[in-house]
C-alpha cells in the first residue's frame, strides 16, 4: 500500500512545514501523483478498457482503481515509480534550496 502522508514529507525533508501546508503540499502530492500514473497506464490500456475506466471513474473511484488493478498488472508498479520520481524530485529541490541558503554570501 502506498501512503502520502507526514512521513512521506519528512523523507523529503519537508516534515517541519506546518500542518495547513503539509496538507495543501500532500494534497498536491496525489494529485500530481494521479495525474502521472494516469499517463503513463493509459498509454498501455486498449480503447475498450479506457472507456471502461472512464465510466467506473465517473461513478465509483474505488471501482475504478480495482479495475485498473486489475486490467494492469504493473499498476502498482508504475504507482510506486511515478511517487518515488516525485519525492525524489520534492528532496533534490529541498537540498537546493537549502544549498543556497546556508552557503555564505561575500559581501564587497
Amino acid at each position: 500500500m502506498i501512503k502520502i502522508d507526514h512521513q512521506l514529507l519528512v523523507e523529503t525533508g519537508l516534515g517541519h512545514l506546518e500542518k495547513r501546508q503539509q496538507n495543501i503540499l500532500l494534497r498536491r502530492i496525489h494529485d500530481v501523483l494521479e495525474m502521472r500514473t494516469g499517463l503513463v497506464i493509459a498509454d498501455s490500456l486498449t480503447t475498450a478498457q479506457r472507456d471502461t475506466f472512464e465510466r467506473l471513474l465517473d461513478r465509483d473511484r474505488d471501482a475504478a482503481q480495482s479495475y485498473l488493478e486489475r486490467a494492469v498488472p504493473h499498476y502498482s508498479v508504475v504507482v510506486r515509480s511515478e511517487l518515488d520520481f516525485i519525492a525524489n524530485s520534492i528532496a533534490q529541490r529541498v537540498r537546493e534550496e537549502t544549498t543556497h541558503i546556508d552557503q555564505p554570501t561575500l559581501h564587497d
